[in-house]
């Protein structure tokens, strides 16, 4: 996940349109995220979040969110609050 989550987060950063980006993001928290709010560290440590990850996705996720706060969707806000 460690590549993924950084290569959205360069792309953002470098001026990608972040509706582009966007599935990626929704793709990892939907389906990268364990019950306890994590990226799992590995298939043996599923009881604990692997931290770097997991901050990078917080990261994302606060991106997103100020990008449809700035674009008045409030549809996509309450998304990214939940």
């Amino acid at each position: 996940f460690w590549d993924t989550l950084l290569s959205c987060w360069a792309l953002l950063e470098a001026g990608e349109d972040p509706l582009k980006v966007e599935p990626t993001i929704i793709f990892m928290i939907e389906n990268a995220v364990q019950p306890n709010g994590g990226i799992p560290y590995g298939l043996e440590f599923e009881y604990a979040p692997d931290i770097d990850d997991t901050s990078i996705l917080v990261t994302l996720y606060g991106k997103m969110l100020a990008y449809y706060k700035e674009k008045d969707n409030q549809a996509k806000v309450q998304y990214y609050q939940r």
